[in-house]
């Protein structure tokens, strides 16, 4: 098929076309694409993407022209084929043709002369003798010379600034550009601005204005007579002197006829001048060639120097010169051929030469170190960074380039370095006075800009007039338009001058309005009103049919301050997600998708108004918190904002005090650039409730409003305009201690001093390589170190601290120097934004001592001395309020105070005075946010600790004083975990360190200590880091500003990890103890980091999350945290358990609602976690809300269908398809007539009333018994007490309501009045519970209903009331503990028997998650709403499932028989008479006709196998009956070995000894990896070796070794049984083995024995028999068994005889011991077996002897190698116990 266009434009039709032939090409365009191109198939050819600007192309792009984009265009191309590429071919690839050489740096390592910077040569660049094939090429970027001699053809950037040296410069920019020299004979004219540019002009007549001409007339040269016309009379009499140049025009035929010249040069054709040569003067060798030595008629060589006078010259065919001194501007071709002399000879060579113009958007820069370089005939760019001194023209007609252009004109211009100490920035912008209003008024709106606006209603005087006035400005003046249909005041607005909108405000009776009115630039009309009537809100938008409101207050039933917000569409109001603070006088700027609500009046206790500095971003679906608030304090309420979320500008308001202080002071006005608030300029006159409005920070207008400061009224009428402008600035070099803003086209900001990447230092450091390297030690951090920062405003100690480094708070504290009042403490709040501190609002109460939580816009502070005692107060950003106080009254003196957050903290151990009893320094309380409770004790006194570490579930503190009476301090560690208090091991270092009143920062993992001070009184200036595990010493702080080497104490911390960690105040060095310092000290990192391409580790500690391709075996879980989200209670050892091991569930997070969260309180939901129906619902303290919304188990949607009667608390009964929806309430209170009495029916598409109650009832949410045609309601709430069958004035119903599709009857009372219980199931059986009882409490009370009567069940586990519950009648659950006033999140399970405990929701929040809202589906997969909130939560069955080694339990027992999985059946073999026996031990079978049961077991026996090299008494083995190493012991030669050897199955051989020798020296492994635990030398030995398959080398210490026995392996070890070195008696300690570390394990209980045996693992050995008293037979032998489980011993079976010096192998269910010495002190060679029940002896050793130690292996394989004592020869001997026969037993009767 022929090529066609795609699309062509026919003119005549004047339509597009396609000239595809038979293809049909569609275009068309649809909501992701502007253009779409597609063939015949439908395949997309070319399309514009309408999101991304982007267009995209299947096919090929051929194009005979450029292609060229805008600076921000990019491109993604498979394949390019081009001639040209203008541009960065960066990204490129594939570009280098083979063979071809790109740039000099290809080649510069294979040619002399290479350099990578510049060079200064003073001889001559030439080529080397030999001809062509030693020719010189050189590229140099730059070249700086006297005289350049030859061709410079090829050279570039030759011309002097500011010249032109050919057209071809500027060919590109002009009409009529010739590359080289023209003949033209017309005339050349144009208009009046044309312009042209000639290298050299000859022309007979030049007409017009010449000034711009250069070179026409050279200094002191006569061109022609006509210069001198005037002097001279054309001829001369005689001669005369001229000290010019006499020339003629070009192209002339004038002649000079001269009798004589003398002339210094005459240039020209003087063919037909005689007596040119002066006599005595030689101008050329040519005069003497024939007469003189050195003329020439071809080439000739000369080594040595030709020179001459000043006038000496010399004429060369060709020259080849070593070096050439003087002027070669004359000479030509100074290139010898195939000499490359830059770059531009082979431009069109390489990658990235050009020969036309290009165009370019990204960046052409060279990397670290080079001097790449490029030609540019013209180069137009938005931004040059670096040297531009070469480049020529580079200053634009119009433009200031540089401060040096108008140097002379502007203040702050300079021609040399200055210093400057301030800050060079933005210039604020300023308000001037623009046209008054025609009326002066308030409360007005303001929409448009400072270049046209409307100023629309408000009120003129201070009684609250409400006026329609309607005022237009058009820049200068305002005129009055038509008014509004509705007079109002305290109205928003949104839009501009030709579609406004006005909203709410208002008006007389009733008060507020939801009137909405539209302006189309001439008359206003009423729109749709608002859902909420409000005033004074937040308004935002761009029309007239795109706007939002928000905040405000409203005046029904009372006045309230509200968050709610609404949009408008043009069309109609909806709600939309409400304001996280409420407020009023707020001020509102953006439009409806991105906006901002600023400040504003908040309601802190109710309806006292606040000043809020608060702002909250809108992003079209929610509002956030933006990080920073408002920088004035003075400016917050009634203000007005103008611009957008990134170009905001807030003014005008005033800060009150309530109630009827207020600070006019406000004039500042103050900028947002979408990260951080910063002033602009002052109002002239400062103002509120001014109409305002513009569309950006810059066109800002403030029209009237008030201030009593003015006379009454207090009105304004004037209006003020906004204009903002920047400050730039252009510097040579800036030398500055910060810089803010874009530094991108700064260049050398990095300082020869400062290290901004390793590589800077890589040669000269410790740890840097070039290739791979081996390291056996470890890599760790550095120590933190510390940097002073800002000073505190305030100067003290003892203060209380929250938050970060970058965002900390400070408050209360104590200096008697600066606050001499007793008791010299402070109220003061601090703020700190990571480089300065800001004084905020006071605390209520100040005081010293105080304990903090939380951030530093949300903290709680808690207790304090001397006044503050159990006070406790909350931090929101901006106030600080009371809340409940503490239980105990004598928090204070630096307790530790623990947590990260303002609803969660722990306060534990502290004390008022030095008398107090020591409950005070072990007390512990609890916050969640509403109260304190008494939590668990602390195990050691903590008083004075001076805080504390980590979240108040995983927190730690430090040593701290003991009371009463200040004995001592303590080292201790204690570690909580939410429930208790644990001591850690590690204990503050040094040894004799007792600390107390030192800095914390960090978690419980990862926290820091500051120096403080001893009990004793003396100062410490170390921190202290702890890592989880141990203390490790820090930097100090004694450098720092005011403090010496002593120290700092009694200062405060706070932080996150020790990374984050302030440290703020306290008492510097030797300060007096009463004064307070204003210091602060930050940390800064200390760790050590490191690049490598691959690691391998034997062991890798601390975070790997850095790591990639670390290599694990598929299915391989190298720890529990992979599958803890899917077990629960997983161990690495044994453990014991007294509960039951049943399924629980676990609760996940759903789809957030994402409606107005009014819906989820009292709401109902029916169906189930993946298919359920909301409706209705009811605000807190808001009327009922109808709309209905779907669940599909991931997302919520509207479905459009609401409820024909607003209400909640209504049934639950039926399906998502076919729900009831009866009674309910219409407003959250418990007035009468807001309950309802309806009843609707929901079928599956729209709702529809029935049959209503019989009495009006509510709080029913929770009542789920039946279906849409038969259901139960079970109690409820009358209101009024009518058709009350219970008692009590709020009429708590004990009835119920039976519904059978049609109508409702009254059914059997319960036993117990209830409303706003659960009732799940159905009309037939049904399960009742909790509820509000006559006690107005919630109750434990569960009945059952069995479909005509009610009885009493088993109460549930905790109160209820308001809660939500699924399920049945026998298998149901609720949740939420409503006991105290703290909403506890339980869950309660029930099986039709009794209640049990679930998990906790997992996803719950303050006040009452769970209470008074729905929930639905069954107790495997339930959903549940969260009240007053968008979270939801789904609760999943799931089963318990275990794998254990062992289960001992007194009662095991399975829910069902669907829990139990077999996964082989086991089938019993019958026969008639018994079969061959073809295997070993586990053949079965029945013998039908004797009626007998036979099997087979092993029949096992000892055999001696090859001896070993060398006796091996009392050593250690490890290993099997194939593979295995002996060690140490001796005999019967020397006692004490290092003797080692390998066995492999047929011989020994010997291999590199212990390092220290031995006897009793246990251990396990094997060939390739053995441990040896301690020994005697003689003399205890705690050494610990290990074996690599070559070598032993020593471990870390710490094994018990005396006499021990060992089990496990080499890298989990268990030791026990040993004598204490010091007397030889048993010891009951025990030591775990980690693989590097020993620890403690459980002691024994009575079996401490040595020399026992023992078998088994770490976490499941037995210890058997060995030396148990003083060494005098036989009481010194024992026959205990204690067993061990990884935690403690427990007492087992007995040995049939007491043993000693034995060995032991297998495991715990299935071991073999063998050899000792038996009670008559002989050698024994009896064995036994253990089969997890009983002991039984089988087939003895060949040789008896004390095998202890060294022997290994299982209960069918098990070798013991040696044995003693050292003088019997048994102690070369190996022995081997496998199975040797099968026999065969049978049991009758069977």
């Amino acid at each position: 098929m022929a090529s066609r266009d795609v699309l062509v434009l026919n003119t005549t039709a004047s339509r597009a076309e396609t000239q595809q032939g038979s293809d049909t090409v569609a275009i068309r365009g649809n909501s992701s694409q502007v253009l779409s191109v597609e063939n015949s198939s439908g395949t997309s050819v070319l399309s514009v993407d309408s999101y991304s600007s982007s267009i995209q192309l299947t096919g090929d792009i051929t194009a005979s022209g450029n292609i060229s984009s805008s600076l921000s265009s990019t491109a993604s191309i498979g394949r390019l084929e081009a001639t040209t590429l203008i541009g960065s071919a960066f990204n490129l690839t594939g570009t280098a043709i083979e063979g071809t050489i790109s740039s000099s740096g290809q080649i510069a390592p294979y040619i002399s002369g290479s350099f990578r910077r510049g060079f200064e040569f003073t001889g001559t660049i030439g080529d080397q003798p030999g001809g062509l094939d030693n020719k010189i090429t050189a590229s140099f970027g730059r070249i700086v010379g006297v005289t350049l001699s030859g061709s410079a053809a090829n050279l570039t950037n030759t011309d002097l600034d500011n010249t032109i040296s050919s057209s071809a410069q500027i060919a590109s920019q002009i009409s009529g550009a010739f590359t080289s020299g023209f003949n033209f004979d017309g005339k050349i004219s144009g208009s009046v601005t044309s312009t042209g540019s000639f290298a050299r002009i000859d022309a007979i007549t030049l007409a017009g204005d010449g000034t711009e001409l250069t070179n026409t007339t050279i200094d002191n040269t006569i061109s022609s007579s006509a210069q001198i016309a005037s002097q001279i009379s054309g001829s001369f009499i005689r001669g005369f002197e001229f000290e010019g140049t006499i020339t003629s025009s070009a192209g002339t035929t004038n002649k000079i006829s001269v009798g004589k010249i003398e002339a210094t040069t005459i240039v020209g054709d003087i063919s037909n001048m005689t007596n040119v040569a002066k006599s005595g003067f030689i101008s050329s060798s040519a005069q003497i060639a024939s007469n003189i030595s050195g003329s020439f008629n071809k080439g000739f060589e000369f080594d040595g120097s030709i020179s001459g006078s000043a006038t000496s010259t010399g004429s060369f065919a060709r020259l080849v010169a070593d070096s050439m001194a003087g002027d070669i501007s004359a000479m030509s071709n100074i290139f010898p051929r195939n000499t490359v002399s830059s770059s531009a000879q082979l431009a069109s060579n390489i990658s990235g030469s050009f020969k036309a113009g290009f165009e370019y958007t990204g960046k052409i820069s060279a990397s670290a170190g080079n001097t790449n370089t490029g030609s540019f005939s013209h180069v137009v760019a938005t931004t040059i960074t670096g040297d531009v001194s070469g480049m020529t023209g580079t200053a634009k007609a119009g433009f200031v380039s540089g401060s040096a252009q108008l140097a002379t004109s502007i203040s702050g211009s300079f021609n040399q370095g200055f210093r400057f100490s301030g800050s060079i920035q933005k210039f604020e912008g300023v308000w001037s006075a623009g046209g008054n209003l025609i009326s002066a008024k308030r409360e007005a709106a303001g929409i448009g800009t400072k270049a046209g606006a409307l100023v629309v209603g408000g009120t003129g005087t201070v009684a609250e007039s409400y006026i329609a006035d309607t005022e237009e400005y058009n820049g200068t003046s305002f005129s009055e338009v038509n008014n509004l249909i509705t007079a109002r005041c305290g109205v928003m607005g949104a839009g501009t001058t030709e579609a406004g909108i006005i909203m709410g405000g208002e008006k007389t009776a009733p008060g507020t309005t939801g009137c909405t009115e539209v302006y189309n630039g001439t008359n206003w009309s009423e729109e749709a009103d608002m859902n909420y009537c409000t005033k004074n809100s937040g308004d935002a938008g761009d029309s007239s049919e795109a706007a939002i409101v928000f905040g405000g207050n409203f005046n029904t039933p009372a006045s309230h301050y509200t968050g709610q917000s609404e949009e408008y569409n043009g069309t109609t109001w909806s709600e939309i997600n409400s304001l996280n603070v409420s407020r009023t006088d707020l001020a509102g700027l953006g439009n409806s998708e991105s906006a901002l609500a600023v400040a504003g009046c908040p309601p802190p206790g109710g309806h006292a108004p606040g000043n809020g500095y608060d702002v909250e971003e809108w992003n079209g679906t929610n509002w956030s918190e933006v990080a920073d608030t408002l920088v004035d304090p003075h400016l917050n309420t009634e203000i007005k904002g103008s611009g957008t979320v990134n170009d905001g500008h807030a003014f005008g308001g005033f800060y009150r005090v309530w109630p009827s202080t207020y600070f006019w002071n406000g004039t500042r006005s103050q900028h947002f650039d979408g990260t951080a608030w910063a002033y602009g300029g002052g109002l002239i006159q400062g103002r509120s409730f001014g109409a305002g409005d513009g569309t950006s920070g810059n066109n800002s207008f403030y029209a009237g409003g008030r201030n009593p400061g003015i006379a009454s009224p207090y009105l304004l009428p004037n209006m003020e305009e906004y204009s903002r402008a920047f400050t730039s600035g252009s510097f040579g070099r800036l030398e500055a201690v910060c810089v803010r803003g874009d530094i991108s086209n700064m260049t050398g900001i990095n300082s020869p001093t400062i290290l901004t990447g390793s590589s800077q230092i890589a040669a000269r450091i410790s740890g840097s390589f070039n290739s791979g390297f081996n390291f056996t030690g470890t890599i760790q951090n550095e120590p933190y170190t510390f940097t002073e920062v800002a000073a505190l405003n305030v100067g003290r100690q003892s203060l209380g601290a929250s938050g970060i480094k970058t965002a900390g708070l400070v408050f209360g504290g104590m200096n008697q120097t600066s606050n001499p009042v007793s008791p010299y403490t402070y109220a003061s709040t601090e703020t700190f934004d990571g480089s300065s501190w800001s004084e905020v609002n006071d605390l209520i109460a100040g005081g010293r001592g105080i304990g903090g939580s939380g951030t530093s816009n949300a903290t709680v502070a808690f207790g304090g001395h001397p006044t503050r005692n159990q006070y406790t107060e909350e931090w929101n950003g901006t106030n600080w309020s009371e809340v409940n106080d503490m239980i105990r009254s004598d928090f204070a003196c630096q307790a530790a105070d623990i947590g990260q957050s303002s609803e969660a903290a722990i306060a534990a151990g502290s004390c008022t005075t030095r008398t107090q009893n020591d409950s005070a320094g072990l007390c512990n309380e609890e916050w969640n946010g509403t109260n304190w409770a008494t939590a668990g004790a602390l195990i050691h006194q903590a008083s004075q600790t001076g805080g504390g570490a980590g979240t108040a579930n995983a927190g730690m503190t430090a040593g701290g004083f003991i009371l009463p009476g200040y004995p001592g301090a303590h080292r201790c560690t204690q570690l909580w975990n939410g429930v208790n208090w644990s001591e850690s091991e590690a204990a503050l270092p040094p040894s004799n360190f007792r600390g107390i009143l030192y800095g914390w920062g960090g978690s419980q993992n990862d926290a820091i200590i500051t120096s403080g001070c001893s009990y004793q009184g003396g100062l410490f200036d170390t921190s202290y880091c702890y890592n989880g595990i141990s203390w490790s010493a820090g930097s100090g702080v004694g450098t720092l500003s005011g403090a010496n080497s002593a120290g700092v104490y009694r200062h405060k911390g706070a932080g996150t990890t020790v990374d984050n960690s302030f440290f703020a105040g306290g008492v510097v060095g030797g300060a007096g103890g009463n004064t307070g310092a204003a210091n602060v000290f930050c940390t800064d990192n200390g760790f050590a980091s490191a690049s490598f391409s691959h690691i391998e580790a034997t062991r890798i500690s601390a975070s790997v999350d850095g790591m990639t391709n670390i290599p694990e075996p598929a299915g391989t879980i190298s720890g529990s945290a992979q599958i803890a989200s899917s077990v629960s209670g997983s161990f690495n050892k044994g453990f014991e358990f007294s509960g039951e091991v049943r399924s629980l569930g676990a609760w996940s997070s759903g789809g957030d609602f994402p409606g107005n969260v009014k819906h989820t309180y009292h709401s109902a939901v029916w169906g189930t976690q993946n298919s359920a129906l909301l409706g209705g619902g009811i605000g807190i303290y808001q009327s009922a809300v109808c709309d209905t919304y779907s669940y599909n188990g991931t997302s919520w949607s509207d479905t459009g269908a609401n409820m024909n009667d607003s209400k909640g608390g209504y049934t639950g009964h039926g399906t998502e398809n076919a729900a009831l929806a009866a009674g309910g309430i219409q407003y959250r209170s418990h007035i009468f007539q807001y309950l309802r009495i309806n009843t609707e029916e929901w079928n599956g598409s729209a709702w529809s009333f029935t049959t209503n109650l019989p009495h009006q009832l509510a709080f029913l949410n929770n009542q789920k018994g039946g279906t849409q045609n038969a259901a139960l309601i079970a109690g409820g709430y009358t209101g009024n007490g009518s058709v009350n069958q219970g008692s009590g004035s709020e009429a708590y119903q004990k009835s119920n309501l039976d519904w059978d599709g049609l109508s409702f009857t009254i059914g059997a009372p319960m036993a117990n009045e209830r409303g706003s219980g659960g009732f799940v199931g159905t009309m037939n059986a049904g399960l009742a519970q909790g509820g509000i009882e006559l006690a107005l409490a919630g109750s434990t009370c569960t009945e059952e209903w069995n479909g005509s009567a009610w009885s009493t069940a088993a109460a549930s586990n905790f109160q209820t009331a308001f809660t939500q519950t699924v399920g049945t009648s026998n298998n149901a659950m609720h949740i939420t503990d409503t006991s105290s006033p703290v909403r506890e999140p339980k869950s309660d399970f029930y099986n039709g028997v009794s209640w049990q405990l679930g998990p906790n929701a997992g996803l719950s929040s303050y006040p009452a998650p769970k209470q008074c809202t729905g929930a639905a589906g069954s107790t495997s997969a339930g959903l549940f709403m969260t009240y007053n909130n968008s979270c939801v939560e789904h609760f999943d069955e799931n089963h318990a499932t275990s794998s254990m080694g062992r289960v001992d339990a007194t009662k095991l027992s399975l829910e069902s028989d669907t829990d139990l999985t077999v996964n082989d059946s086991f089938q019993l073999p019958i026969f008639a008479a018994n079969p061959e026996v073809t295997s070993s031990a586990g053949e079965v079978w029945y013998n039908r006709a004797e009626e007998k049961l036979y099997f087979t077991y092993d029949i096992n026996s000892w055999s001696e196998v090859a001896d070993m090299n060398a006796g091996h008494a009392m050593g250690g083995y490890g290993g099997g009956i194939g593979d295995g190493i002996v060690w140490a012991g001796g005999g019967p030669g020397p006692a004490y070995t290092s003797n080692s050897e390998v066995w492999n199955g047929i011989s020994w051989s010997e291999v590199n000894d212990l390092n220290t020798s031995g006897v009793y020296v246990p251990g396990a492994g094997s060939s390739n990896a053995a441990i040896a635990a301690g020994r005697n030398t003689p003399g205890f030995q705690s050494c610990t070796e290990l074996w690599d398959g070559t070598s032993w080398t020593e471990a870390n210490d710490g094994a018990i070794g005396y006499g021990a026995s060992f089990a496990g392996t080499v890298n989990a070890g268990f030791q026990a049984g040993c004598r204490n070195p010091g007397n030889s008696q048993p010891d009951d300690a025990t030591v775990e083995w980690n693989g590097t570390n020993w620890y403690a394990g459980g002691d024994q209980i009575s079996a401490k024995a040595d020399q026992a045996a023992m078998l088994g693992t770490q976490n499941a050995a037995k210890h058997m028999g060995g030396g148990g008293g003083a060494y005098d037979a036989p009481l010194y032998l024992t026959d205990l068994v204690e067993d061990y489980n990884g935690t403690s011993f427990s007492t087992a079976t007995s040995l049939p005889v007491g043993t000693h010096f034995t060995s032991g192998g297998g495991t715990q269910n299935a071991g073999i011991m063998a050899g000792g010495l038996s009670s008559n002190s002989a050698n024994t060679p009896a064995t036994y077996e253990w089969n997890g029940v009983s002991f039984h002896q089988t087939a003895d050793l060949a040789n008896g002897r004390k095998t202890n130690d060294i022997a290994d292996g299982s209960q069918s394989s098990f070798q013991v190698s040696g044995g003693g004592p050292f003088a019997n020869t048994s102690c070369v001997k190996t022995e081997q116990y496998t199975t040797t026969g099968i026999g065969c037993h049978c049991i009758g009767g069977v």
